[in-house]
């Protein structure tokens, strides 16, 4: 299942974060402790630095499922600008890679 997630993925998923996927972990968009099931439909990359700003930060990360667009909010309620980031898809078509965190 990781190497799916890898494979989609190809790094972390944080907008405009470009660490690459050997630096992430598996986070459960709904905690595991909460029902969220470990389903690759449900995980997401993310570098450490991003995963303790959503677990201990506050932050609210979306996966939406139809487009694979990940948007991010955070803790007082308003959304992170840079935009939302999109999976790899096609080996032409890559997700957007910046260094801002």
């Amino acid at each position: 299942m990781r190497k799916a997630m890898h494979a989609r993925d190809r790094g972390c998923r944080w907008p405009g974060c470009d660490a690459p996927v050997a630096w992430t972990d598996a986070h459960h968009l709904i905690a595991w402790f909460l029902g969220g099931r470990t389903d690759i439909d449900k995980l997401i990359s993310l570098c450490r630095w991003h995963h303790v700003k959503v677990h201990e930060g506050h932050w609210t990360i979306h996966l939406d499922p139809t487009t694979g667009e990940v948007t991010v909010t955070r803790p007082d309620g308003t959304p992170y600008e840079l935009g939302p980031s999109l999976p790899h898809t096609t080996p032409t078509r890559t997700r957007a890679c910046g260094s801002i965190r």
